[in-house]
């Protein structure tokens, strides 16, 4: 819809390059009001996000930024493998991520227990938190979330490469 009534403004516009600069701003204008449009009737059915770090948010930063900027009533956690907190802050900020809370596999309140693996924790973690939606890159820790928790997995090179030997 978009296109096409922006196709026919630029092609109505092509006379003089006033009105076409006008016309553009119209329509990049329009389209912002239709992205909030879109991100607030996203938000009623994201109100929390969880994400991992690295190979997710690191694999496709700039959705994540976008996302996480204009997902302002959503609440963001933050769960990742990594122990050092201090990093993974300058992480996030480095790529602009917003977020709310920051857990790492070394958190005082909720981080690893001896007897459990990287992936049992980060899956007791999440699945405590119940976010609407979790986006996590590791096969180990997704089949250890509760199914009601919408799952999206990043699918890198390495991930293709493991799929082809397993489908």
């Amino acid at each position: 819809m978009i296109l096409v009534v922006d196709a026919g403004i630029t092609k109505s516009a092509t006379t003089s390059g006033m009105l076409l600069t006008t016309c553009l701003w119209a329509a990049v204008n329009r389209l912002l009001l239709i992205s909030r449009q879109v991100f607030e009737e996203v938000s009623r059915f994201m109100n929390h996000i969880c994400l991992d770090i690295d190979d997710t948010i690191t694999y496709v930063p700039k959705l994540f930024q976008v996302l996480t900027s204009a997902l302002l009533k959503s609440k963001i956690t933050v769960a990742t493998f990594r122990s050092d907190q201090s990093k993974a802050i300058k992480t996030l900020s480095d790529l602009q991520i917003r977020y709310d809370r920051l857990i790492v596999s070394s958190d005082e309140s909720c981080g690893k227990r001896p007897n459990e693996t990287l992936a049992q924790w980060k899956a007791r973690v999440v699945n405590d938190l119940k976010p609407d939606w979790f986006f996590e890159d590791m096969p180990e820790v997704v089949s250890l979330i509760d199914p009601d928790i919408v799952v999206l997995m990043p699918c890198d090179e390495l991930m293709r490469d493991w799929l082809k030997g397993v489908c």
